[in-house]
């Protein structure tokens, strides 16, 4: 019934859900009619068991959940004024995003407040990767080119998101509080041994005249301005 950062906006019937490192997922179960039996959560990737849940009494009360849980405002991507993208990789030896490692001295991008973004995420490797934004949560839009390859879970506003093998995501994303062009959020992939490892980024929400980081490339731009629109790398 519900994402990292809010509800679905209506249930969705699964008999299993994909969760990769920080994501969450709120479910409901009916036991109604399962007095005297047990059922087994389980890691179906590790085929380990992880609770187990007996029905030794006789429910009492019946409810159902609504059809409709809540409508979400969804971020338009006509209205993105850029889009950044971000590259999970290796680089001499060790786990990045856009060839580099994580430095704490550096800022790696400066977000304008309130500047609607897509943000292009694509795993390189082989293994999976999963990218948490700081600071803010994201609507997922597709996955490999297609909103058809998201999951049902998905489809609420979320932090993390699960990249596979070689896959590619993009979401939509608004910076609305806090800017402070020296203090850095961080952006990075939520696997312990990987953020540790390098792949960890950091950005700052600015407020006016920034200088915004974009590929690499840096251009100057008045905040909110939506006549910059299309003049970005």
């Amino acid at each position: 019934i519900a994402s990292d950062n809010s509800f679905l906006e209506e249930p969705v019937k699964m008999s299993q859900v994909v969760l990769t490192p920080a994501e969450r997922a709120e479910i409901v179960i009916d036991f109604s009619n399962d007095f005297n039996r047990s059922f087994m959560l389980k890691d179906l990737t590790l085929g380990k068991e992880i609770m187990k849940i007996n029905v030794n009494k006789v429910a009492t009360t019946h409810n159902q959940l609504p059809t409709q849980l809540t409508t979400i405002e969804k971020l338009n991507p006509a209205n993105a004024v850029r889009t950044r993208k971000f590259v999970l990789g290796m680089s001499q030896g060790h786990m990045t995003i856009n060839g580099k490692s994580m430095d704490m001295k550096r800022i790696d991008e400066l977000v304008p407040q309130n500047d609607i973004e897509i943000w292009d995420i694509t795993n390189m490797m082989g293994m999976e990767h999963s990218f948490h934004i700081h600071s803010t949560h994201f609507l997922a839009l597709e996955r490999n080119g297609s909103p058809d390859n998201l999951t049902p879970a998905e489809h609420g506003y979320k932090d993390v998101i699960r990249l596979a093998g070689r896959d590619n995501v993009k979401v939509i994303v608004q910076m609305t509080d806090f800017p402070d062009e020296s203090t850095a959020y961080m952006y990075h992939c939520h696997f312990l041994e990987h953020e540790d490892d390098g792949m960890m980024g950091q950005f700052a929400i600015t407020n006016g005249e920034v200088a915004i980081n974009v590929g690499g490339q840096e251009t100057r731009g008045m905040g909110n301005n939506n006549n910059r629109r299309g003049q970005q790398p």
